[in-house]
């Protein structure tokens, strides 16, 4: 194209020269007669070609300006469409923050002893109990991608005292009716599709006493599960 350009604008400017030595000559041949007639003829062939570039560039024109119509009404649409999306993430994050979003199920509560050998045996007695094993299903509510969700463990005493774990960092949680809590057990789960089972040990760091112990599950601020285990006794007959 530039190189088009370059001979359009080389053969204008002989057609001018050539044009102004034939006005400055007052006795015209023949021969300049001929010669201003094929300058006319090659200025009317350009002018017809420039007709048609012009008409071609419009042309041309008018169809981007349509493709950049079109695209900004894309865009547009798109803006929407992500706006929308934003409203509707922010929505449901809201309704999340405040809906149950697991229940349990088939809750366990199982008391170890650790023998010598170093093999597990389930017990009902306080003084033998190791450590407390915690096994449940999570029913997953709704349909929606969750992600990594936390759940709180909390182990209270017969005298609703708190039982720490030895292998926990002691740490707190807000619930939404209850206020700031601190838990026993703190897990984290990733990406359940509808329902998943979680098992964990409890070792408490001052043992395990006689007595009933109230055993509560928290999830997204909402306790979901509520239940005791009784460790008793033993007997000397």
């Amino acid at each position: 194209m530039q190189g088009e350009k370059l001979i359009f604008d080389d053969t204008l400017l002989n057609i001018r020269k050539e044009t102004r030595l034939l006005l400055a000559n007052n006795d015209l041949s023949g021969n300049d007669i001929a010669k201003a007639q094929a300058l006319l003829a090659t200025l009317y062939n350009y002018s017809t070609t420039l007709e048609l570039d012009l008409k071609q560039l419009r042309g041309q024109k008018k169809t981007l300006e349509k493709e950049i119509g079109i695209a900004q009404s894309s865009n547009l649409q798109l803006k929407k469409e992500i706006e929308k999306k934003k409203t509707e993430t922010k929505t449901l994050t809201n309704h999340l923050k405040n809906t149950i979003i697991y229940t349990v199920d088939n809750f366990e509560a199982t008391a170890i002893k650790l023998k010598s050998d170093g093999t597990e045996k389930s017990t009902l007695y306080a003084k033998s109990t190791d450590k407390l094993n915690i096994s449940y299903n999570i029913i997953k509510n709704t349909s929606n991608n969750i992600g990594s969700n936390d759940f709180y463990i909390i182990v209270l005493d017969d005298k609703n005292e708190l039982v720490l774990d030895k292998n926990q960092k002691m740490g707190v949680f807000e619930t939404k009716l209850e206020g700031t809590k601190l838990y026993t057990k703190k897990i984290t789960v990733h990406n359940i599709q509808k329902m998943d089972k979680i098992s964990v040990d409890i070792e408490a760091e001052k043992g395990f006493k006689i007595g009933d112990y109230n055993i509560l599950i928290y999830n997204n601020g909402f306790k979901i599960g509520d239940y005791y285990k009784k460790l008793k006794k033993r007997s000397l007959i």
